[in-house]
Protein backbone atom coordinates (compact mmCIF):
# COMPACT_ATOMS: atom_id res chain seq x y z
CA UNK A 1 0.00 0.00 0.00
CA UNK A 2 1.61 3.55 -1.05
CA UNK A 3 2.25 5.89 1.61
CA UNK A 4 1.06 9.32 0.55
CA UNK A 5 3.00 11.52 3.20
CA UNK A 6 4.38 14.54 2.76
CA UNK A 7 6.38 16.64 4.70
CA UNK A 8 5.92 17.39 8.72
CA UNK A 9 4.33 20.96 9.62
CA UNK A 10 1.57 22.20 11.88
CA UNK A 11 -2.03 22.16 10.22
CA UNK A 12 -3.24 26.12 9.73
CA UNK A 13 -6.87 26.35 9.34
CA UNK A 14 -6.80 30.38 10.13
CA UNK A 15 -5.86 31.96 6.75
CA UNK A 16 -8.59 33.47 5.29
CA UNK A 17 -9.31 32.42 1.72
CA UNK A 18 -11.69 32.71 -1.06
CA UNK A 19 -14.33 30.94 -3.70
CA UNK A 20 -16.97 32.42 -5.40
CA UNK A 21 -19.54 33.90 -3.08
CA UNK A 22 -23.22 32.35 -3.04
CA UNK A 23 -25.58 33.55 -0.73
CA UNK A 24 -28.12 31.18 0.34
CA UNK A 25 -30.91 31.63 2.27
CA UNK A 26 -34.56 33.40 1.38
CA UNK A 27 -35.76 32.91 -2.50
CA UNK A 28 -35.42 36.20 -4.14
CA UNK A 29 -37.89 37.47 -5.96
CA UNK A 30 -36.86 37.14 -8.95
CA UNK A 31 -36.03 33.55 -9.23
CA UNK A 32 -35.32 30.79 -7.07
CA UNK A 33 -31.51 29.61 -5.99
CA UNK A 34 -30.55 25.76 -7.44
CA UNK A 35 -31.38 23.66 -4.68
CA UNK A 36 -30.52 19.52 -4.25
CA UNK A 37 -33.02 17.33 -2.86
CA UNK A 38 -32.28 13.91 -1.54
CA UNK A 39 -34.44 11.23 -2.39
CA UNK A 40 -36.55 10.20 -0.03
CA UNK A 41 -36.30 6.53 -0.17
CA UNK A 42 -36.86 4.43 3.38
CA UNK A 43 -34.38 4.93 6.10
CA UNK A 44 -32.33 7.38 4.19
CA UNK A 45 -31.13 10.17 5.92
CA UNK A 46 -30.54 13.67 4.46
CA UNK A 47 -26.80 15.17 3.82
CA UNK A 48 -26.52 17.14 6.27
CA UNK A 49 -27.55 14.84 8.76
CA UNK A 50 -24.80 12.40 7.90
CA UNK A 51 -22.31 15.49 7.80
CA UNK A 52 -23.39 16.27 11.29
CA UNK A 53 -22.91 12.78 12.67
CA UNK A 54 -19.30 13.10 10.93
CA UNK A 55 -18.71 15.66 13.19
CA UNK A 56 -20.75 13.73 16.39
CA UNK A 57 -17.96 11.06 15.96
CA UNK A 58 -14.90 13.31 16.02
CA UNK A 59 -16.28 15.01 18.74
CA UNK A 60 -17.14 11.75 20.74
CA UNK A 61 -13.55 10.43 20.08
CA UNK A 62 -11.71 9.78 23.12
CA UNK A 63 -8.64 7.54 21.93
CA UNK A 64 -6.27 7.68 19.19
CA UNK A 65 -8.05 4.22 17.37
CA UNK A 66 -11.45 5.83 17.78
CA UNK A 67 -10.00 9.53 16.27
CA UNK A 68 -8.45 7.88 13.48
CA UNK A 69 -11.51 5.98 12.64
CA UNK A 70 -14.04 9.09 12.99
CA UNK A 71 -11.70 11.47 10.81
CA UNK A 72 -11.15 8.17 8.07
CA UNK A 73 -15.18 8.11 7.96
CA UNK A 74 -15.74 11.85 7.73
CA UNK A 75 -13.12 12.06 4.63
CA UNK A 76 -15.44 9.20 3.52
CA UNK A 77 -18.83 10.99 4.00
CA UNK A 78 -17.10 14.68 2.23
CA UNK A 79 -15.87 12.74 -1.09
CA UNK A 80 -19.46 10.61 -1.03
CA UNK A 81 -21.04 14.06 -0.49
CA UNK A 82 -18.73 15.68 -2.84
CA UNK A 83 -19.20 13.44 -5.94
CA UNK A 84 -22.93 13.54 -5.45
CA UNK A 85 -23.29 17.44 -5.67
CA UNK A 86 -20.16 18.16 -7.82
CA UNK A 87 -22.34 18.30 -11.00
CA UNK A 88 -24.72 20.80 -9.29
CA UNK A 89 -22.11 23.05 -8.34
CA UNK A 90 -22.22 25.79 -10.81
CA UNK A 91 -19.41 28.27 -10.01
CA UNK A 92 -17.94 26.29 -7.44
CA UNK A 93 -17.65 23.27 -10.05
CA UNK A 94 -13.96 23.48 -9.93
CA UNK A 95 -13.67 23.99 -6.15
CA UNK A 96 -16.04 20.66 -5.35
CA UNK A 97 -13.75 18.45 -8.26
CA UNK A 98 -10.80 19.73 -6.44
CA UNK A 99 -12.15 19.17 -2.84
CA UNK A 100 -13.00 15.72 -3.62
CA UNK A 101 -9.31 14.63 -4.57
CA UNK A 102 -8.21 16.25 -1.23
CA UNK A 103 -10.61 14.47 0.50
CA UNK A 104 -9.46 10.83 -1.01
CA UNK A 105 -5.94 12.41 -0.11
CA UNK A 106 -6.87 12.50 3.72
CA UNK A 107 -8.71 9.20 3.26
CA UNK A 108 -5.52 7.64 1.76
CA UNK A 109 -3.16 9.36 4.34
CA UNK A 110 -4.72 7.65 7.25
CA UNK A 111 -4.31 4.40 6.08
CA UNK A 112 -0.49 4.82 7.01
CA UNK A 113 -1.34 4.90 10.47
CA UNK A 114 -0.93 1.91 13.01
CA UNK A 115 -3.45 3.05 15.27
CA UNK A 116 -6.14 2.84 12.76
CA UNK A 117 -8.46 0.17 13.48
CA UNK A 118 -9.30 -2.97 11.30
CA UNK A 119 -11.60 -3.49 9.42
CA UNK A 120 -12.31 -0.26 7.84
CA UNK A 121 -15.20 1.60 8.56
CA UNK A 122 -17.71 1.18 5.72
CA UNK A 123 -18.17 3.22 2.84
CA UNK A 124 -21.36 5.72 3.00
CA UNK A 125 -23.80 4.40 0.54
CA UNK A 126 -23.74 6.20 -2.41
CA UNK A 127 -26.07 9.97 -2.76
CA UNK A 128 -29.03 10.23 -5.49
CA UNK A 129 -29.50 14.17 -5.68
CA UNK A 130 -31.58 15.80 -7.77
CA UNK A 131 -32.24 19.36 -8.58
CA UNK A 132 -34.81 22.23 -7.71
CA UNK A 133 -36.90 18.92 -6.10
CA UNK A 134 -39.29 19.75 -3.31
CA UNK A 135 -39.84 16.69 -1.38
CA UNK A 136 -36.94 15.25 0.95
CA UNK A 137 -36.61 12.36 3.38
CA UNK A 138 -38.27 12.90 7.20
CA UNK A 139 -35.15 13.81 8.32
CA UNK A 140 -35.17 16.68 6.18
CA UNK A 141 -38.71 18.68 6.94
CA UNK A 142 -37.89 21.51 4.34
CA UNK A 143 -36.74 18.87 1.25
CA UNK A 144 -33.87 21.31 0.41
CA UNK A 145 -30.26 21.47 0.55
CA UNK A 146 -28.42 24.18 -1.86
CA UNK A 147 -25.19 23.89 -3.14
CA UNK A 148 -23.81 26.68 -0.66
CA UNK A 149 -25.44 25.28 2.67
CA UNK A 150 -23.67 21.72 1.78
CA UNK A 151 -20.51 23.60 0.82
CA UNK A 152 -20.99 25.66 4.43
CA UNK A 153 -21.17 22.05 5.67
CA UNK A 154 -18.15 20.76 4.07
CA UNK A 155 -15.96 23.55 5.16
CA UNK A 156 -17.09 23.51 8.63
CA UNK A 157 -16.73 19.79 8.96
CA UNK A 158 -13.07 19.87 7.24
CA UNK A 159 -11.88 22.65 9.69
CA UNK A 160 -13.41 20.35 12.49
CA UNK A 161 -11.02 17.36 10.93
CA UNK A 162 -8.27 19.53 10.16
CA UNK A 163 -7.76 21.17 14.00
CA UNK A 164 -8.77 17.79 15.38
CA UNK A 165 -5.86 15.81 13.62
CA UNK A 166 -3.11 18.74 13.93
CA UNK A 167 -3.56 18.51 17.80
CA UNK A 168 -3.59 14.65 17.94
CA UNK A 169 -0.47 15.09 15.60
CA UNK A 170 1.57 17.21 18.55
CA UNK A 171 0.38 14.41 21.27
CA UNK A 172 0.58 11.04 19.39
CA UNK A 173 4.28 9.27 20.54
CA UNK A 174 4.26 7.03 17.24
CA UNK A 175 5.84 9.18 14.32
CA UNK A 176 3.70 6.70 11.81
CA UNK A 177 0.62 7.74 13.39
CA UNK A 178 1.63 11.93 13.49
CA UNK A 179 2.76 12.14 10.30
CA UNK A 180 -0.65 10.50 8.81
CA UNK A 181 -2.26 12.85 10.92
CA UNK A 182 0.07 15.55 9.99
CA UNK A 183 -1.10 14.74 6.38
CA UNK A 184 -4.44 13.79 6.23
CA UNK A 185 -4.69 17.45 8.48
CA UNK A 186 -3.59 19.61 5.37
CA UNK A 187 -5.74 18.05 2.99
CA UNK A 188 -8.50 18.74 5.25
CA UNK A 189 -7.29 22.28 5.87
CA UNK A 190 -6.80 22.10 1.81
CA UNK A 191 -10.82 21.25 1.63
CA UNK A 192 -11.72 24.23 3.44
CA UNK A 193 -9.70 26.87 1.49
CA UNK A 194 -11.65 25.58 -1.61
CA UNK A 195 -15.03 25.61 0.14
CA UNK A 196 -15.09 28.18 2.81
CA UNK A 197 -16.61 31.47 2.34
CA UNK A 198 -15.16 34.31 2.04
CA UNK A 199 -13.71 36.55 5.32
CA UNK A 200 -16.14 39.97 5.80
Amino acid sequence: MPNRLRSEGQSDVDHPVSRPQMRSGQVAADGQPATLTASATEGEVSQMHMIAQSRARLDAARSMSELLSAAYQAFEQMLATIRANEDQAGSLFAAFVLAAASAADGRDALLAAPSLPLPLPAAPAPLIIGVGGTSGPASDPAGLESITDIADALADLSQLIAATLARAARHVLNRADQAACTEAARCAEAIWSLLARPGP
